[in-house]
């Protein structure tokens, strides 16, 4: 900082933070406040080597550059936006800060820090954007579902893509996973219709389509896949490998 100073002298400097980050989907609000202090110390340190220092530029993108994918909407990081302004202003988080800003928000309970390991229910909010911000976290929690249901045991060991091929697989073991599959199908249907009406609302139409395509769209596909290859596989029965039908 000190061998560049001197091309500031005369500049009305800034400092840049950031209140979004492009390799995410959805804002965990918990990282940036936790960031921001540090950010606040430095520039109380460096402060006085430029004469015109006026403030704070608050940054957020929702792609990294063009080619990038869309990651994180405004409406979801609009909450992390009000957090990172009361850090700044404060150089604190409290609780009582967080009731304040969930209040401003237009929330009937506290805004989840960090959405991604809580488990419960979302609180109703009132600002620009909520049902877009609430369907990018259901959508979250979904995906975390469908994980799950990638490395679970019986699907992995008793329907691999060796077993289809050969139609050598036990029903026992995928009546366990069946319903589960189904249901994942069901709600990634009901949030594509849901969040497609709430970005329709706020986005153009191939913004609207990118982010389905890119988020919902290959789920919807691999679980329709998943069920209608279980179903198939429970239909035939458990058999010996490469048993023809007489």
């Amino acid at each position: 900082m000190e061998q560049h100073r001197h091309k500031f002298d005369n500049f009305r400097g800034y400092a840049v933070t950031g209140w979004q980050r492009y390799d995410h989907y959805a804002v965990l609000c918990e990282l940036l406040p936790s960031a921001l202090p540090s950010w606040l110390v430095t520039m109380e340190q460096h402060r006085h080597k430029f004469d015109n220092f006026r403030g704070y530029a608050v940054t957020g993108w929702q792609r990294y550059d063009h080619y990038a994918v869309l990651c994180e909407l405004l409406p979801s990081a609009l909450p992390s936006l009000a957090i990172c302004l009361q850090v700044l202003v404060t150089g604190t988080f409290t609780f009582e800060q967080h009731k304040t800003i969930s209040t401003q928000l237009g929330c009937n309970g506290l805004i989840p820090i960090n959405p991604k390991e809580s488990d419960s229910p979302f609180p109703n909010c009132d600002f620009p954007g909520f049902d877009v911000y609430l369907g990018v976290y259901r959508w979250f929690r979904l995906e975390m579902e469908y994980l799950f249901l990638q490395e679970n045991d019986r699907l992995k060991s008793w329907m691999s893509c060796y077993h289809v091929k050969h139609n050598f697989c036990n029903p026992v073991h995928l009546e366990h996973f069946l319903p589960v599959a189904k249901r994942l199908l069901e709600e990634f249907n009901k949030l594509h219709r849901k969040l497609q009406e709430a970005l329709t609302e706020i986005f153009y139409e191939d913004t609207v389509d990118e982010w389905l395509h890119v988020y919902i769209h290959p789920r919807l596909k691999s679980l329709s896949e998943l069920v209608h290859t279980t179903e198939n596989q429970i239909k035939i029965g458990a058999r010996v490998k490469d048993c023809k039908d007489t």
